[in-house]
């Protein structure tokens, strides 16, 4: 429970306060009876995101050094006016200015969303070179507290993303009274029920990541072992979804899946209205340290070619 030097809570759009519903860290709050975790605050974030977008991209396509709202001008020409996209903004120190709403005029409208840091599990099992990534990268990445302050100067509500190791190792300074915190599996082994845990606790959404599912598990092979992330969606039940595509090996699906898995996720998605992100991350020699992909005739083919994969499986809604 929480103790009495706690810092005040700093209310988030719409905050618990206004609504009338207890914070998730105060005494008077409990899970939910069905475990499920389908609160009123998650609801609100879920229906935005269905009401406003068809799908969102992750702007890592756009490199670690890359300016992000290029991701725009890109997606107008994947998208074609038929699909109506938004962004889950990587929130590098170097240009969170820039994706501050008070900044972004006129582009606002496409910020869904913000992937904040991935911090540390007792039991990663991470490689040496991955985690000399993740350190690289989480020293990059906008501190978690200022990214929820920054979501809440939306007039809408704009979730944050940390990871579960991020959540777990700093929940005494982390404010989770918040309509728009979302936490997301790792590649650790028991990272999905930590995750699943912690969002059941704090009363907040998750984010099942698909890559992160599948390298969780030793000798994983995505042609005769997808089924296994089928069941465990079932059992996570996410808010949103990451599908990681890209020529990123280290975190990507591969680049050609079983039709069984993609006709298996759109049904998935129809049961378990989870909303889709794409991820894409082209990996080191092609494009993940600055990349700028509305120049890249074959980027945006690319994109076109995963996208219309995800639209026919119904993965993808128009």
């Amino acid at each position: 429970m929480p103790g009495p030097n706690r810092k005040r809570v700093i209310g988030l759009w719409p905050s618990l306060q206004e609504r009338n519903l207890p914070s998730p860290l105060s005494a008077t709050w409990s899970p939910p009876q069905d475990k499920i975790l389908i609160t009123t605050y998650v609801n609100d974030l879920s229906k935005h995101l269905h009401d406003t977008y068809n799908v969102l991209f992750s702007t890592d396509f756009c490199g670690f050094l890359g300016n992000p709202l290029v991701a725009i001008d890109c997606l107008k020409m994947v998208c074609n006016d038929e699909i109506k996209f938004g962004l889950e903004a990587v929130a590098f120190k170097h240009v969170i200015k820039n994706l501050h709403p008070k900044s972004l005029n006129g582009t606002s409208e496409f910020i869904g969303g913000y992937h904040g840091r991935i911090g540390w599990s007792a039991s990663d099992a991470r490689t040496l070179f991955d985690h000399s990534k993740v350190l690289l990268l989480d020293s990059q990445i906008t501190e978690t507290q200022l990214l929820l302050q920054i979501a809440s100067q939306f007039n809408r509500p704009i979730y944050v993303n940390i990871h579960e190791g991020e959540l777990n190792s700093n929940l005494g300074n982390i404010q989770t009274n918040s309509t728009t915190l979302v936490v997301e599996n790792d590649i650790s082994p028991e990272s999905v029920d930590k995750a699943f845990q912690l969002s059941d606790k704090l009363g907040i959404g998750r984010i099942y990541d698909l890559v992160h599912g599948g390298r969780s598990r030793p000798n994983f092979n995505w042609y005769k072992d997808w089924k296994v992330i089928s069941d465990e969606m079932k059992k996570f039940r996410p808010t949103l979804v990451h599908i990681p595509i890209g020529t990123d090996a280290s975190d990507s699906l591969p680049n050609i899946m079983p039709e069984q898995f993609w006709e298996e996720l759109g049904k998935l998605r129809n049961e378990l209205c989870f909303f889709p992100i794409v991820e894409c991350q082209w990996g080191i020699n092609r494009g993940s340290i600055i990349c700028e992909p509305h120049k890249d005739p074959w980027r945006i083919r690319y994109l076109q070619a995963k996208l219309k994969i995800l639209v026919d499986n119904d993965v993808v809604k128009k």
